[in-house]
């Protein structure tokens, strides 16, 4: 099996997952910010760590790409961001945990995905992806939270500060 393939399954796997667990009245909701705050973002954050960086990105991903850039991870990130949205903690103490077992489990799929031969960072396996998924990670939750608040026309006195 070629090493593309991969990321037809684990985009598969991801949008699998996101059609079994969000409900369709909710979908459109969270596939917007989904794609927004991960499918978007992804594709900037690859094209600042790829191509003007140079410290990171995605390998072997033959024909499913242009360029350097792949088709497939914007879209399992939009997937993967809006179950993140669907089941973030609105309470605040309870944000933090989740955001940083996110961050961890990033971190950790990223270098299964290295492991895999489809991911490489070139400036080592822990300490560039953890700030890049920090920042990501803290980035789209601020984000959403600002948004779905203005959205919903009031404002939540649990927030991040």
């Amino acid at each position: 099996m070629p090493l593309y393939f991969l990321y037809i399954i684990y985009t598969g796997a991801l949008w699998a997952a996101l059609l079994a667990i969000i409900p369709r009245d909710k979908m459109r909701t969270y596939l917007v910010y989904g794609i927004l705050f991960g499918g978007l973002a992804d594709a900037v954050i690859l094209a600042i760590v790829d191509l003007l960086l140079g410290i990171g990105g995605f390998i072997n991903f033959g024909p499913l790409g242009f360029g350097k850039l792949p088709f497939f991870p914007p879209l399992a990130w939009s997937a993967f961001f809006a179950m993140y949205f669907y089941f973030l903690p609105s309470r605040w103490y309870l944000r933090y945990p989740y955001m940083l077992t996110t961050i961890i489990g990033s971190v950790a799929f990223s270098n299964m995905l290295m492991n895999l031969g489809i991911f490489q960072w070139k400036t080592g396996r822990l300490l560039t992806p953890l700030l890049v998924y920090t920042f990501w990670t803290i980035a789209v939750t601020w984000g959403y939270r600002r948004i779905s608040q203005a959205n919903e026309g009031h404002r939540d006195y649990e927030s991040f500060e």
